[in-house]
């Protein structure tokens, strides 16, 4: 939830202030950016870049991937598949869910240590009238969120009931923090230990994985070119041709 501070800050600027449109979108982005529904959108979209990135071999020149026997050249030239990771949209995804995290973890700091838990003025969606006393009074309106609204009751105070309805935001947030945890092992992982080389096969014959470049932890105390205790193991070779008709 949007802080009550900055949310009448925005608000107020927004209806007296002489650029109230501008302030009406900063208020809906700040309000967009502090929902945990765009923090997942934004991850889902960079999953795919980091789909397509597996695909299409990261950093090889458009002639190498031709003579590879890449497809979809189109979409290669003209959307950069090549270098996604420094294209503009993986970018601007990457400072959106950077700036996403920073009001999340503001939001969340406030409305866990703040003061100020509620709003100042509270402006209802719904009346309901009541002929009770006080307590059965209360049991009403507790019964009318429950039967009438769909809401069900996640705690309770004594005099005070909390009410919650749609998906638990707790289940959103541990999903959004679960994928953003196994993105950054991935990241970790992959900068300790992962290597790249290329190596000769020969048929009837095994071969030593060694890589051109080490993880930069194991490469403290192997070196930069130690073999590792990967093998492969030729059994046969067998060239195929096809063909291809020049028009």
């Amino acid at each position: 939830r949007v802080s009550q501070t900055v949310m009448e800050y925005l608000e107020e600027n927004s209806v007296n202030g002489p650029k109230a449109k501008a302030w009406r979108a900063l208020r809906l982005a700040y309000s967009v950016l502090a929902s945990t529904g765009a923090g997942v959108v934004i991850l889902g979209l960079m999953a795919l870049f980091f789909l397509a990135g597996t695909v299409f071999p990261q950093g090889a020149t458009l002639t190498e991937y031709e003579n590879a026997g890449g497809g979809l050249l189109f979409f290669v030239t003209n959307f950069d598949l090549l270098e996604l990771f420094t294209t503009p949209a993986f970018l601007v995804l990457a400072f959106l869910l950077l700036l996403s995290l920073v009001i999340r973890a503001r939001e969340r700091y406030v409305s866990v240590f703040g003061k100020e838990r509620a709003a100042s003025e509270f402006k209802p969606g719904y009346s309901l009238s009541l002929t009770h006393e006080p307590d059965e009074a209360a049991e009403r309106v507790r019964e009318a969120f429950l039967k009438d609204f769909g809401f069900r009751q996640v705690e309770s105070g004594g005099r005070w009931y909390a009410f919650e309805k749609g998906v638990p935001c707790g289940l959103l947030d541990w999903f959004f923090h679960a994928g953003i945890m196994v993105c950054f092992l991935g990241f970790t992982l992959t900068y300790l230990f992962a290597y790249e080389g290329t190596m000769r096969l020969l048929p009837k014959k095994a071969s030593t994985v060694t890589p051109d470049k080490t993880g930069r932890l194991k490469s403290l105390w192997t070196g930069k070119d130690a073999p590792t205790d990967f093998h492969l193991y030729l059994e046969r070779f067998s060239t195929e041709y096809a063909e291809y008709p020049d028009l």
